[in-house]
């Protein structure tokens, strides 16, 4: 048996500003970049009941943007890999020319093997197939802070 899950979508989604706020969560700031948006507003919705503050990215250039406004206090990147204009590959590269230690989980439906493998021989914290379980998410997610614990100045 299979269980599926309908949400509604929004007529028009809210989007995040890259307009620099206070840190306010405990569980630190995730910037989340996925161009699907029910996707994202439910992981959101999910990380933010568990005490993240979340920062969303449509795109690549979206990305970019909030990560230099946000920079000290983002805690991770989740990076989808396959996204329209600038995909994740390059989209990490073009945050790591701005910050070399910068925390980055790649998320994606897609397996790309090659591709994966080359970002985390580059320096991303780990890898999460989707779908996933919450717990799943939770796990890659402490594993990736945990990673970068101390490595950040």
């Amino acid at each position: 048996s299979a269980v599926h899950i309908l949400l509604p979508a929004a007529e028009t989604p809210a989007r995040e500003t890259p307009v620099r706020r206070e840190a306010g969560s405990s569980g630190g700031t995730i910037l989340l970049v996925d161009d699907d948006e029910v996707l994202t507003g439910v992981i959101r919705e999910i990380l933010e009941s568990a005490g993240y503050q979340v920062l969303t990215a449509f795109n690549g250039r979206e990305a970019l943007e909030i990560y230099a406004a946000w920079r000290g206090d983002i805690s991770l990147v989740m990076l989808d890999m396959i996204m329209p204009g600038m995909g994740g590959a390059e989209t990490y590269r073009e945050l790591r020319g701005m910050d070399t230690k910068v925390p980055v989980l790649i998320v994606s439906g897609y397996s790309l093997p090659d591709e994966i493998r080359d970002l985390l021989a580059q320096g991303c914290k780990g890898f999460l197939q989707k779908p996933f379980l919450i717990p799943e998410l939770f796990n890659a997610i402490r594993q990736a802070i945990r990673q970068d614990d101390g490595k950040r100045g």
